[in-house]
């Protein structure tokens, strides 16, 4: 039961020993993740008799050499009848070489095309991955890129992989400057926490920042006035500060301890009648209400200021208090 896994162990020392260095004896490239008889081949012109496609082994990980002993060899040729001079042996490494500018480029714009908002996204290469790298497809996904939404440029380490043979990849960098140029509402003055914001208290702007991409749809920029006007601001806001979706809230309409009014209705009949919130919510939110005339509490949902509605009987959940 041992067996298989000292086989590997022995197989993996044996190719960590045998790693390329300089001066050593130039090995035959291979670009996927097998040994083909083509490869063989070109190693030793007497496995030319073999199809090309023949399988004999996989390739060696990136950097690293896999060799074939005469024992090895003389038995290979054996098995297919060919006749091999004694002594005979071969190397094998995944072909390489380093990164290009315009490899990495194609790569970049290809993510931004990507972008859900659309947003244009100038691109300032300043450095990249410089080690040898096998064929493959260069990935730089959006979630790669630091989360500085809203910051001026500067410059970042954008992370991705190049994908490689079937389900092999490595890591690999970008140092980019990405700006985009946004129109945003920026507070004109402090903005207390739960006071709506008016619109003598914003302004818009038109700034060159680092770009939000593919971020909480909470964190991107409100980029109207009258987005903005009316909501509250969940925590104060410096003058300056530019205004994110998810920094405010919409007023509450209904307050706890407020007494509200509710409307039910059913086909043509309707009824009114006054009650107690007992939750506090915003325009179509649901709130917990107490009938003052029962002691009984239900849900209904928030219409408007001092307003709520009942929701549908299967919506209610209703219970003595």
């Amino acid at each position: 039961m041992r067996m298989p896994w000292l086989a590997i162990l022995l197989g993996l020392s044996v190719a960590i020993a045998q790693a390329a260095t300089p001066g050593a004896a130039k090995c035959v490239a291979v670009a996927g993740d097998r040994i083909l008889a083509l490869h063989l081949a070109q190693a030793n012109a007497a496995f030319s008799a073999l199809a090309p496609d023949l399988e004999i082994g996989f390739a060696p990980a990136p950097g690293l050499v896999r060799k074939f002993s005469a024992r090895e060899l003389t038995h290979l040729a054996a098995t297919h009848d060919i006749s091999l001079a004694p002594g005979a042996s071969a190397c094998f490494e995944r072909e390489r070489a380093q990164l290009t500018r315009e490899q990495v480029m194609e790569a970049l714009r290809r993510a931004l095309e990507a972008a859900p908002d659309g947003t244009a996204v100038r691109i300032e290469l300043l450095d990249f991955s410089r080690f040898s790298t096998p064929p493959g497809e260069l990935r730089f996904p959006l979630s790669g890129i630091p989360k500085l939404p809203g910051s001026a440029p500067r410059p970042a380490v954008w992370r991705g992989r190049l994908q490689y043979g079937e389900k092999q990849s490595l890591p690999v960098w970008a140092r980019v400057r990405l700006t985009a140029s946004v129109r945003r509402v920026v507070a004109a003055q402090p903005l207390r926490a739960g006071q709506p914001v008016q619109a003598s208290q914003i302004r818009l702007e038109d700034a060159e920042v680092f770009p939000v991409l593919e971020t909480a749809a909470g964190s991107a920029p409100i980029v109207s006035i009258e987005e903005a006007v009316g909501r509250v601001p969940r925590s104060s806001i410096r003058a300056g500060d530019w205004l994110r979706r998810m920094s405010l809230e919409s007023p509450q309409q209904v307050g706890r301890g407020d007494k509200v009014t509710v409307i039910a209705a059913s086909g043509a009949a309707r009824l009114q009648f006054e009650a107690t919130a007992l939750s506090a919510g915003s325009d179509g939110e649901s709130v917990l209400v107490r009938n003052p005339d029962n002691g009984r509490s239900f849900r209904a949902q928030v219409v408007g200021k001092g307003k709520v509605s009942v929701l549908p009987v299967e919506d209610m959940g209703s219970e003595k208090r």
